[in-house]
């Protein structure tokens, strides 16, 4: 995909985008000609200008001061000209005006870098090196992005790959390869512990399965964290989903490989915070099992018993995620945690409600938490509409015969999946129903069509908010005054 190196010496490479806010901070190289070229493209718009010298290219870049995420696209737009033409090496300069800004367009350049053709028999990628030109005391925090991209990848691959390359304990071993060499506390759950610690909602979803279930613990609990209470986050690891008994019809059944997106994007989130060693005491649970039906599958009408003791009645095998997803909020309570987030591809009512670019999201006992994930929503593009868990809307989730059913009726399918795990909670909650961006059918700016790797962004700087760690343009700012 690309490497990033730091070089404030000359290079091989005369390859270079340069990136500035106005036309007279231009390099001395550019003469008037070329001025004028740039000249007449801002006025059509076009804020990125390329020069072929012959022998290289030069990518002019001027950027107008406006939000994030416009940055961003524009990043983005540069990495499409690298990857169009073909090039292994690009010089990155930037003059000081530039440099707060100068982080979100690195950002965008590096997010559109992503390709996936593990399957494809001709390897067309191009390995790029990105040389950084920036001070010393700067590098630290785009070493921070550049793992935390490297994160979002991670979760963008396990989620495009084939669901026969992808069973359970694969997942389980693609978690322990991402985690070698990191200090991390890693907890692998098999299924005699899981049956000892009587988690039968994950149980009952792998009845159908021939291969066994498994429960990943993280956690990253780093020297210098600066709070004592974990920050939990439950990820969905459905491997792929068939809907159980409750078939799914055929029709793009086999998106349903990205079932296991949440329990991807806990994994990235974890390795993120552990590479980057951001001073949190945090945990990562991902139950982890595929959803198929066989001669011992769950049943419509079964019951079982959750870790908490509490009867579930199962009225539709194919609302299986919410199932594990309510054994790890019961393991989650042992922890006495600060706040519990659970991020999942739950419902199609969720996707059906918002399309591909929004995530829905639910609290309880959480509204200050929530508020100012939606914000950190907004700053990196991963934004957030919340739904109500209103009382009325557990009023389909009743049950006559046992604690709770686990579905409803035809409306409102995403906050009654959400009223479902709230029963299970105790503990300031949050949950975000990924169901739409988690995959997606078409490249759209920096999200590459198939798995997005939403959420891992989110919740990193989301953590570095809620921990009050300065961002990079505060960075800038400060050393400016």
């Amino acid at each position: 995909m690309f490497e990033l190196i730091f070089s404030n010496i000359h290079s091989t490479t005369k390859n270079l985008v340069w990136v500035g806010t106005k036309i007279d901070q231009l390099p001395s190289e550019i003469d008037d000609k070329d001025k004028n070229i740039i000249n007449k493209e801002l006025n059509r718009s076009n804020n990125v200008v390329v020069f072929n010298r012959s022998t290289h290219l030069e990518i002019i870049v001027i950027l107008e001061p406006s939000d994030k995420e416009e940055i961003r696209k524009v990043g983005s737009k540069v990495s499409k000209i690298v990857q169009d033409e073909n090039l292994s090496e690009l010089i990155l300069q930037c003059n000081d005006e530039v440099l707060i800004y100068f982080y979100e367009f690195v950002e965008g350049l590096f997010l559109n870098s992503y390709r996936f053709n593990q399957y494809k028999s001709l390897k067309t990628e191009n390995e790029v090196k990105y040389l950084l030109q920036v001070s010393d005391k700067y590098e630290a925090y785009f070493i921070e992005l550049y793992h935390l991209v490297k994160s979002v990848f991670w979760a963008r691959d396990l989620v495009n790959r084939a669901p026969s390359d992808l069973y359970s304990s694969i997942f389980v071993q693609e978690i322990l390869n991402l985690f070698e060499g990191i200090a991390i506390n890693i907890e692998i759950l098999e299924k005699k512990q899981i049956e000892s610690m009587k988690m039968g909602g994950l149980l009952g979803v792998n009845k159908g399965s021939s291969t066994p279930p498994y429960f990943v613990i993280l956690h990253h609990n780093d020297d210098q964290a600066l709070n004592t209470k974990p920050f939990i986050f439950v990820g969905k690891g459905i491997t792929f989903d068939t809907g159980g008994i409750s078939l799914k019809p055929a029709k793009n059944m086999h998106e349903m490989k990205s079932d296991m997106a949440g329990g991807a994007v806990v994994a990235s989130l974890m390795y993120a915070l552990a590479i980057n060693h951001i001073p949190v005491n945090a945990i990562g649970l991902i139950p982890i099992t595929d959803n198929m039906p066989g001669p011992n599958s769950l049943l419509p009408g079964d019951i079982i018993t959750m870790m908490d003791g509490r009867t579930v009645e199962v009225v539709n095998t194919d609302a299986e995620g919410r199932l594990i997803l309510a054994d790890a909020l019961c393991l989650a309570q042992k922890y006495a945690p600060t706040l519990v987030i659970s991020i999942a591809t739950l419902t199609g009512a969720a996707h059906k409600a918002l399309g591909h670019y929004v995530i829905a999201g639910m609290q309880s006992k959480a509204s200050a938490f929530f508020e100012r994930l939606e914000k950190i929503g907004m700053d990196t593009y991963e934004r957030i509409v919340e739904f109500p868990l209103w009382e009325e809307y557990f009023n389909p989730i009743k049950s006559d015969i046992a604690d709770i059913k686990n579905a409803g009726n035809e409306y409102a399918g995403a906050i009654t999946a959400g009223k479902f795990l709230e029963f299970f909670s105790d503990f300031p909650f949050i949950h975000l129903d990924i169901a739409g961006p988690a995959y997606i059918t078409k490249h759209w700016g920096y999200w590459p069509q198939g798995g997005t790797g939403v959420g891992v962004r989110l919740l990193y700087n989301y953590l570095k908010s809620l921990l009050d760690l300065p961002e990079f343009n505060e960075i800038i700012t400060q050393n400016e005054n």
